[in-house]
Order: C-alpha cells, then structure tokens, then sequence
C-alpha cells in the first residue's frame, strides 16, 4: 500500500501488477502485460505464452511500466520517495512511480548468489522472495534458493550478504551472519532505524515425548 492507500497487488502467475484506487475503489493495471506472444522475438526478454498463460520475461527496462513484461512479481516494497520496488525472478525491478518508468534495480537475471562487494547491475539472486527498504533507502532481499539475505547499500550501491552461506540449514548461534547457515527467507524481513534486521525463516520444533499416564480415571475405553 502506497502513502495515499492505494493498494497494489503483484500478480506471480499472471505476470503483472493491478492497483485498487484507494478514493474509487476501481482496479486497473498499473504494470506488466495481461497476454502477449512473442512467438518470433530473442534477447533478454525469454518471453513465453500459452493458453490461460501471460507472457513472463524482463522486456521493458527504460520504458513505462505498462509495457514491460515482469517475471513472475511476487512481493512490493516501497523507497522514501514513494517509488516501488518489486521481487522478480532473479531480480529486483523499479518503478519510479512520478514517470511509470520501469529499471532493473538489483540482479543480472542470473541464478547465482555472486557478486558481494560490487555494483546492484552485477550481482545475482537466487529467486529474490522477500523484500524490505529501511528509511535510509537501503534495500534488504531474502533468497529462496540462495539461502541468504542479501543488502544493497543505498549511500554505495554495494551488494553484500547479511545472512546465510549458501547452505541450507538452521545455522549456529554466535557466528558473524554470513558465516552460518540460513534456509529459504521467504516469510519476511525487516530492518529496525539501528540497522538491526529480522527475517522470518521456517521454524522446527521438537514434537514432546507422549508418556502414558499410569493414574488415568477417564473411565473405560478412554486413555
């Protein structure tokens, strides 16, 4: 939801975005294509179609949002300027929201965690499937399939991982954050003004040893 209440909503299987006006109440389509066939088309895009199918692909960079194809949108974060910021496949696109002008804000479009210590435009994510920007702007990605929780630096432009090596696992306390293992962030993430971050991971818990009770007086038939 923006700063006016309109709300938004990232479409994974249809490939787009639509807007509920917060003072009308009517939806429209504020980014990606419903369907288009690229029967013909090569590049970057990787377009595909098919019946009941909108096209996926990264066409559209440098061009207004409503005429770009997104890859499967799935999570919306907002920076201090009010502009949106959007989980694709592999990558993290921008809207600036005064233009309707569509960039791509952090990934290559590869599947690879690297690029730690460099530019956004050459880092990889692995299936980015949560998102948070603090009010510096700082951008904060959670990986499904890279098993970290990546930072892009808004006063550098810097890529570095917070959390997680690349192996799945529940991790050790006490270690440095990149050093320990972390499973798939894709419940949330959340960074605090003193830059302390918390992610949403899946949980486990012992099932409790069920002993028998030797006293029981629920009567016959019953334990």
């Amino acid at each position: 939801m923006d700063a006016d209440g309109n709300v938004y909503l990232a479409s994974e299987f249809g490939n787009n975005i639509r807007k509920v006006d917060a003072r009308t109440g009517i939806i429209t389509r504020f980014a990606g294509l419903d369907a288009r066939h690229y029967a013909s088309e090569r590049g970057a895009s990787r377009p595909f179609a098919g019946a009941r199918l909108s096209l996926y692909g990264y066409h559209g960079d440098g061009g207004h949002a409503l005429d770009a194809a997104m890859y499967y949108p799935e999570h919306i974060a907002f920076d201090s300027r009010g502009d949106m910021y959007v989980c694709e496949h592999h990558r993290i696109r921008k809207i600036e929201m005064r233009t309707g002008l569509v960039a791509t804000a952090l990934g290559t479009g590869a599947f690879t965690s690297k690029g730690d210590g460099g530019p956004a435009d050459e880092a990889g994510l692995q299936w980015p499937d949560s998102l948070f920007i603090d009010k510096r702007d700082n951008i904060y990605v959670g990986e499904k399939w890279g098993y970290r929780v990546r930072k892009l630096d808004a006063g550098t432009g810097i890529v570095s991982t917070l959390v997680g090596n690349g192996v799945p696992g529940w991790g050790e306390e006490g270690l440095p954050g990149n050093q320990t293992h972390c499973n798939a962030c894709e419940a949330g993430i959340w960074a605090d003004e003193d830059g302390t971050v918390f992610l949403g991971r899946p949980v486990r818990q012992d099932a409790p040893v069920r002993r028998p009770d030797r006293h029981c007086d629920h009567g016959p038939g019953r334990d």
